[in-house]
């Protein structure tokens, strides 16, 4: 079958990528959808004639800042599915978080998305605990929705730095104890909340790096002004080219993702690829990926005694922790995905 992929994420989206081998590998042709925002569905199932449609981010259609483009922007989105559903052309619609991050409008977002649940064949999320959340939320039916987690990372980025050789490149001391915040610098992925934590919590050997682009100019300042001088800490805000990844993941020895809202994190499944121990929130489908290690999830305001517990434990077990997560997630395949396609 040839399957049309869309929004276009580009070369540099490594879910997109992997995605599309794992089809392939199993089988399938894969090819880009139409590109642009207007009407790209339509254009892509009356232009190539795909087997099937598949959907990653919706939202990048009609979420605009400006509500009026807003609505604009859904009601034309709406225009386009009914277009596309004439075709006969099944869709597959992944649900990467049942609850988007930071969306401007989200009743426009739930408007939109409940139109695109009912028009979907198959509706993917990454575990069976969302299934029936999924099928209340968009107002259909459970068996429309199919539980499939993503694959693993693991040999996508290169690996073959020692953690003595990465904390050489970083500038950090070669017994400290390293957290590491990766990925967009965002309010919802609680940054500064954990720089605060950290301070509260930390000894002198501590050190903790947030890494990735930040949300805005802005957030930036609020972050420096979290940090407040304190030389443990290391802010690296920018865009992380993929040979620099493994820097900064094989200098660390826990990872830590305080959420305030998620349902799946593809920053997690790093760094379980790379065999770091996850202080998560326990929610979502990042609490089932990490249930190797549920010492390390934590509730509501229990942030801070989490990361110290974290920072306490000897290597010996945050090792363990790890490689527990390292297998986990190597259980799983790209090429899993494919089944969905199969009962299409």
């Amino acid at each position: 079958m040839q399957i049309a992929c869309l929004p276009l994420a580009g070369a540099a989206n490594p879910y997109q990528n992997l995605m599309r081998a794992g089809l392939e590998e199993a089988g399938h042709q894969t090819r880009p959808g139409a590109a642009g925002n207007f009407f790209a569905l339509s254009r892509t199932v009356f232009g190539n004639r795909p087997g099937a449609l598949h959907l990653d981010w919706p939202g990048s259609y009609y979420l605009r800042r400006n509500r009026l483009l807003c609505l604009v922007q859904a009601a034309l989105f709406w225009l386009d599915l009914w277009l596309t559903a004439q075709s006969g052309t099944p869709i597959v619609w992944t649900a990467h978080n049942l609850t988007e991050h930071d969306v401007p409008h989200p009743g426009i977002d739930r408007w939109a998305k409940r139109l695109l649940a009912a028009k979907a064949r198959r509706i993917r999320v990454f575990t069976e605990a969302q299934r029936q959340e999924a099928a209340l939320k968009f107002g259909v039916a459970a068996d429309k929705i199919v539980a499939i987690p993503e694959g693993s990372y693991v040999g996508y980025y290169p690996e073959q730095q020692t953690r003595h050789q990465a904390r050489q490149l970083l500038h950090l001391p070669e017994a400290a104890r390293v957290v590491l915040h990766f990925g967009n610098l965002r309010p919802y992925k609680g940054s500064a909340q954990l720089v605060q934590a950290f301070r509260a919590v930390a000894g002198p050997n501590d050190h903790l790096i947030l890494a990735g682009p930040a949300h805005t100019p802005a957030y930036v300042d609020d972050l420096r002004t979290a940090i407040a001088g304190d030389k443990r800490i290391h802010l690296h805000a920018g865009f992380v080219a993929e040979e620099r990844v493994q820097t900064f993941f094989r200098a660390a020895d826990l990872a830590a993702f305080p959420f305030r809202r998620i349902d799946n994190s593809g920053s997690v499944i790093l760094a379980m690829g790379f065999g770091l121990p996850c202080l998560a929130p326990a929610v979502g489908a990042v609490a089932g990926r990490l249930a190797a290690q549920p010492e390390l999830l934590f509730g509501a305001g229990q942030l801070e005694a989490h990361l110290g517990f974290a920072l306490s434990q000897p290597a010996h077990r945050l090792d363990a922790w790890g490689q527990a997560n390292r297998a986990q997630v190597q259980a799983h395949r790209w090429a899993d995905f494919a089944q969905v396609f199969a009962q299409l």
